[in-house]
């Protein structure tokens, strides 16, 4: 008696579930279209990544045989409900789980996110220490840059940012004990300090001060704030002033300082996926001044250059003619500084990534400042310039 009942309700299961199978292959394939042919940008702000390039195509052998995988990288970095996807995937791992989404993010103590990639844990820990040689070998190529440069009138000046570990150590987890040997930027430090004269400034210690007074990095990214940014360009600016006595840093009053929740978060949070979930509050400096140094267009040899994520070098200059010209070769700890630094420079130049003997030629500055984050010193030489007119034998 009720069979035919029956029937009509499989029959309408049967249909809800075709139009779900439908609606499941239809939305994310029109999402992909939406995303990948009309509103991509090349770059994911919430995982904080470069996308998957949209791969060339031709009937030539290699490119033939390549071109399912690429596609397939380019399909899966746009197809549609990936972000929403995402974010879910994170806030289970993070939120339900207290498990990082990735091997490039630690998640520390308090809400606190600690950058992970390549040796910055390890080197923290002391697991990683330099051999005799190798210090040697950083004290060579660093001299060595510092005589040419000398040669040609032209002071060196290196300092290096912190990494985040080593300034919050106390927000780590409780597994990240610090090891009984010295990190690599101890014993960096300690080896410059004690036989070269090349000039490192050490923010270690102005930075341990102020973290006393006021948050100095990012809770949930790998740099510093403004703050720790201002006391990084303090050091340096009353560092280069024992050369140039025209030189002195901006007064703290010269800024509003203000905390702005803006709704965003640093890189790890959106390493995480989480960049929309996990907020960070920004202590931000707003300057009270009208900026002298602008912005102008770079020299054709400082046009060219970029580095691997495709940012332009920078040129920068104003009219006072009794400061000095520099070349900063940086990384993104310098972001935060160079409008300020700016100030005290007729003619400053911005390059991205290693030293760039080239643009220093070119450039002819009386000052070349290398800002290096502190993860780079798990690279074994650095990178050397090119050699010209020395005969240094290499340490043994």
């Amino acid at each position: 008696m009720t069979r035919p009942n029956n029937e009509a309700a499989r029959r309408t299961v049967d249909v809800m579930l075709i139009a779900a199978f439908l609606a499941g292959i239809t939305v994310p394939f029109a999402g992909f279209v939406n995303r990948g042919f009309r509103t991509d940008t090349g770059t994911s702000t919430m995982e904080n990544r470069t996308l998957a390039p949209m791969p060339e195509f031709s009937l030539e052998r290699q490119v033939l045989a390549a071109f399912p995988r690429k596609f397939e990288e380019y399909f899966n970095d746009r197809f549609g409900l990936r972000d929403l996807l995402v974010t879910w995937h994170g806030c289970t791992k993070v939120f339900l789980l207290g498990m990082s989404t990735t091997d490039e993010v630690l998640i520390g103590k308090e809400g606190w996110l600690f950058y992970a990639t390549g040796n910055i844990i390890p080197d923290y820990r002391g697991a990683h220490p330099y051999s005799s040689r190798e210090l040697r070998a950083w004290q060579w190529i660093l001299e060595e840059r510092r005589d040419y440069l000398a040669s040609m009138g032209i002071r060196y000046v290196l300092f290096i940012a912190p990494e985040k570990s080593t300034i919050y150590p106390e927000y780590l987890p409780d597994a990240v004990n610090r090891g009984k040997r010295p990190s690599r930027l101890d014993q960096f430090m300690s080896h410059m300090k004690a036989y070269s004269d090349v000039e490192v400034i050490d923010l270690r210690e102005a930075l341990l001060r102020a973290k006393t007074r006021e948050r100095v990095y990012r809770r949930t990214g790998t740099h510093w704030n403004d703050v720790g940014a201002f006391v990084a360009y303090e050091e340096l600016v009353k560092h280069l002033a024992g050369t140039y006595p025209v030189l002195k840093p901006l007064p703290r009053s010269a800024f509003e300082v203000r905390e702005v929740d803006d709704g965003g978060s640093g890189g790890c949070a959106r390493l995480l996926g989480l960049g929309n979930q996990l907020k960070d509050v920004r202590i931000t400096f707003f300057p009270r001044y009208r900026p002298a140094a602008r912005e102008i267009e770079p020299t054709p040899l400082l046009g060219t250059r970029t580095d691997a994520q495709n940012r332009k070098a920078s040129l920068m200059t104003q009219d006072r003619t009794d400061l000095p010209s520099a070349v900063v070769i940086r990384d993104s700890f310098m972001t935060f500084i160079i409008p300020w630094l700016a100030e005290h420079f007729r003619r400053s130049a911005y390059v991205w990534g290693t030293f760039d003997l080239e643009v220093v030629e070119d450039e002819k500055p009386d000052v070349v400042i290398q800002e290096m984050a502190e993860r780079r010193l798990s690279h074994r030489f650095g990178n050397p310039p090119k050699m010209i007119g020395f005969k240094l034998q290499r340490p043994r």
